[in-house]
């Protein structure tokens, strides 16, 4: 713990901030907040917040030590899937994904998440046809939140609610 420690005051200046291109249209992974959060864990605040200032390269690095630790937390294979969409790095970002499927409660808005992030992570990649299920099973998932609503109605799988 104390190794993780020293690397949030040695990395916190260091930011990056690395955008999802696809073709002419760049994609941004949209962050929505978990319904649940490991709030006792201060080395996953930090990471967390790192991830929130754009200091994608400390967020990093404090969610694979985290993930070595504790890989019981649905929370830190999802967040670094969301620094590897940001880096373009698609396969170690479905990889994480997945895991964060397999590790998510049954909480129906967690698990909508990431079947949304797996949809911009599959638009970033222009596989156009694994993003429409996607967004579908988020919507299916829930229905309620408006980053899932437009992304459904971007691709005609729900009617507009304007």
């Amino acid at each position: 713990m104390g190794d993780i420690v020293k690397k949030v005051l040695i990395l916190g200046l260091i930011g990056l901030f690395l955008g999802c291109s696809s073709g002419k249209q760049t994609i941004h992974a949209i962050y929505v907040e978990p319904k649940t959060s490991p709030q006792t864990n201060p080395v996953f605040e930090s990471a967390k917040s790192a991830y929130e200032n754009q200091r994608y390269q400390l967020a990093d690095s404090l969610f694979t030590d985290l993930l070595l630790v504790d890989e019981s937390n649905w929370q830190t294979p999802y967040y670094l899937g969301l620094i590897n969409l940001k880096k373009e790095q698609f396969l170690q970002s479905e990889n994480h994904l997945f895991k964060a499927l397999d590790l998510v409660d049954q909480l129906k808005e967690n698990r909508a998440l990431v079947y949304f992030t797996l949809g911009r992570l599959y638009e970033c990649q222009q596989n156009l046809a694994s993003a429409k299920l996607s967004y579908l099973t988020a919507y299916r998932l829930n229905p309620n939140s408006l980053p899932i609503q437009q992304a459904a109605e971007k691709y005609q799988l729900i009617s507009s609610t304007k």
